[in-house]
């Protein structure tokens, strides 16, 4: 690589945003996706939320039967 006299290479070079133009038809398809996609998230997390909470009372009467049997003994 050539180095330029002119360039401080010990200063780290900003972060440049770019504005991305697209057609009005477009954006409108990326956000109704955009929401569908949201939507399918929203239905995964309170299907696995209510996986989760199943599972967690599951163990909890397993839990307590050990408890039983523990002081049974």
């Amino acid at each position: 690589m050539k180095e330029n006299p002119g360039i401080d290479y010990s200063v780290k070079p900003p972060n440049i945003l770019r504005t991305v133009y697209m057609e009005n038809n477009d954006i409108k398809g990326l956000k109704a996706e955009l929401e569908t996609e949201l939507m399918e998230i929203g239905q995964d997390k309170a299907t696995f939320e209510n996986e989760i909470h199943s599972l967690r009372m599951e163990r909890s009467k397993i839990d307590g039967y050990a408890r039983e049997e523990f002081l049974a003994d």
